[in-house]
């Protein structure tokens, strides 16, 4: 991800205020017998619940196990899922006010009491509840017998188009691994509450008054494995081992590229060779190769997307943000072309949808990027940019390497 530290630390500063983690666990479905997540969009007697909440919270919790994937080799939280295969994210309303809710003093029992009655199997499942509006802990999330977000507390909502770490992304995956087992007090560098000391990349890490901030660009899971995840030790708890946690996928085959082509990148002449050559790599290159499409509306070209490749790699000072400034202008050609006749930042954005994502713009990733625009300052190439960028753009064009 091309990101900065100062874009990323403002919309997350809210997150430095997690809640404790409860590593003592009282639901129904308890540690040792629960094997799956049920995510629940809850909101009070007197509150309607907001137009595509629920498909925004799937698809954040997808991203974050996108997240988990990478750190883990591919084992995600298990969460319930509907006939489609997608995230099951039920709505339940409360008996109590908006009002009641906030000056509760056991928000869990509420909370749990009525999702499992109205939610068939909740009983068998942990709890990921989003909820309305605020509640009595002041926490942006927290995690105990239930894994609790109330949107309100902290202003976080969900948003469809977010990427982790930005919008609710980075406080779903803390909470997850708080939920997952983490942190346990025999670990080196817990801290009490359930976090960590040491390592600033840690997605549990606590910063204090004399420690560095959090490293939002490089968050992990437990990136010297010494503390919580594959740790090695019998004698304190591994979220390894945790029932919530898929088991790691059977290892598949790599994509086969048949024009046979296995030289070097800069022996490329197709953007099929250089996907199969020795030195490209997916992660990096194909960023890349995401842009050229979302700038041009079109396959990359193999000389172009050679040359930036080697700008970066040999350190010129050359990132995403220099990329985009040169090629997403009104004097190229092409960007002009594919967003043309369009006078408002509405219109761009809806020609940006229909160009990239194939598809109408939702409500939620809509208003979030036209605010953007309209009031922080984004420009049109940033807003390509930073769209090409998306899990879901990720997903239609993976340019993955291709190998013999």
């Amino acid at each position: 991800m091309f990101t900065s530290a100062a874009r990323l630390s403002a919309p997350l500063a809210a997150l430095l205020m997690v809640g404790t983690a409860v590593l003592g666990f009282g639901s129904a479905a308890s540690a040792a017998e629960a094997d799956s997540i049920q995510a629940v969009y809850v909101v009070a007697s007197d509150v309607t619940p907001v137009a595509n909440r629920q498909s925004a919270i799937a698809a954040n919790i997808e991203t974050v196990n996108q997240w988990f994937a990478e750190q883990t080799g591919g084992r995600t939280p298990i969460f319930n899922r509907d006939g489609a295969g997608s995230i099951s994210v039920p709505i339940v309303t409360l008996a109590e006010s908006k009002a009641t809710i906030a000056g509760s003093l056991d928000g869990d029992a509420t909370f749990e009491a009525q999702i499992e009655a109205a939610v068939a199997g909740a009983s068998d499942s942990r709890l990921f509840i989003v909820y309305e509006g605020t509640e009595s802990s002041g926490a942006c999330g927290y995690a105990g017998r239930l894994l609790v977000i109330p949107t309100e507390n902290c202003n976080i909502f969900p948003n469809a188009s977010a990427r982790f770490p930005y919008g609710i992304t980075y406080l779903m995956a803390h909470e997850l691994t708080h939920m997952l087992g983490a942190v346990p007090s025999c670990a080196p560098n817990y801290l009490p509450g359930g976090h960590l000391t040491g390592d600033p990349r840690d997605i549990l890490y606590q910063p204090t008054a004399t420690t560095p901030g959090r490293d939002w660009q490089n968050l992990m899971l437990d990136p010297g494995n010494d503390d919580y995840f594959n740790h090695g030790r019998s004698d304190c708890r591994d979220i390894a081992d945790s029932p919530l946690l898929s088991a790691a996928p059977d290892t598949e085959p790599p994509v086969t590229d048949p024009s046979g082509f296995n030289g070097a990148m800069s022996t490329a002449t197709t953007i099929e060779e250089l996907r199969a050559s020795t030195t490209y790599k997916p992660a990096e290159h194909g960023d890349i190769l995401r842009l050229y499409r979302a700038v041009f509306n079109r396959e990359p070209d193999v000389a172009g997307a050679k040359y930036w490749i080697d700008e970066i790699a040999e350190g010129r000072n050359v990132g995403f943000e220099e990329i985009v400034t040169y090629i997403a202008t009104p004097d190229q050609p092409e960007f002009a072309a594919a967003y043309a006749d369009v006078a408002t930042n509405s219109q761009f954005l809806t020609r940006v949808y229909d160009n990239m994502l194939g598809r109408v713009p939702d409500v939620d990733g809509f208003n979030y990027w036209l605010g953007l625009m309209d009031n922080s300052g984004l420009t049109r190439p940033e807003a390509v940019r930073w769209v090409s960028e998306s899990q879901e753009f990720e997903n239609l064009y993976p340019y993955e390497a291709l190998v013999r």
